[in-house]
């Protein structure tokens, strides 16, 4: 549909969004641990009932944040490429590649991601469960998805161990650090010149791929 034709939300709607909006404010800033639901409904003037009805609890609306959070973060940033026709596998990796930089050289997907990886053992949350439910609609799907579609048989039926395998040298080893060891993210030139070199790289490296 059309974004000039969706139909404005509702009052419930819209409080629903608010309470999404404050519990991300309240998880980026105090951790998942420290977040209180009280404070949370306190603040957007809602009420226990419709948090338990619509989240059942604060482990439901964490996993709520999280896909608004993908939605709004990973996918819009990269729903535009899955429209585009016979561009060259080295030019849609470039574009993907920059993308998927500026992605996760944000800080608030360091953040979350912070928060998600100290909560992995936490059975109550079972983000095990979610990150299996998102497995297709997370970036890497979109870039396997025309690894699928392109005309190299080898790469074609190899493409879901290409696109994991591009997005892990994209990330290298500066997201780990970014994550654990607060180093400071890439500029905009760094992520650039980081993009290119994989690019280079990865394709020099499928020619030969069997």
């Amino acid at each position: 549909m059309d974004k000039t034709m969706e139909m404005p939300l509702s009052k419930s709607q819209l409080r629903l969004e608010k309470i999404k909006q404050i519990a991300l404010e309240s998880f980026l800033k105090n951790g998942y641990e420290a977040t209180n639901l009280k404070d949370i409904i306190k603040q957007t003037g809602g009420s226990f009932s419709s948090v338990y009805e619509h989240y059942k609890n604060k482990e439901g609306l964490f996993r709520a944040v999280l896909d608004d959070f993908t939605e709004k973060h990973f996918l819009r940033a990269l729903k535009h490429m899955e429209c585009v026709e016979n561009q060259k596998l080295e030019d849609f990796l470039y574009e993907f590649s920059l993308a998927y930089l500026e992605i996760f050289n944000n800080e608030k997907t360091i953040a979350i991601a912070r928060i998600i990886f100290s909560q992995v053992y936490n059975e109550k949350t079972n983000l095990s469960e979610w990150f299996e439910k998102e497995n297709e609609r997370v970036v890497e799907f979109i870039l396997q998805k025309r690894f699928q579609q392109d005309k190299n048989d080898i790469i074609s039926s190899n493409s879901k161990f290409l696109s994991s395998t591009f997005c892990a040298m994209l990330r290298g080893d500066f997201f780990m650090q970014s994550v654990f060891k607060n180093k400071i993210s890439m500029s905009k030139d760094e992520q650039i010149k980081h993009a290119k070199k994989i690019v280079k790289l990865f394709t020099q490296g499928i020619i030969n791929f069997d």
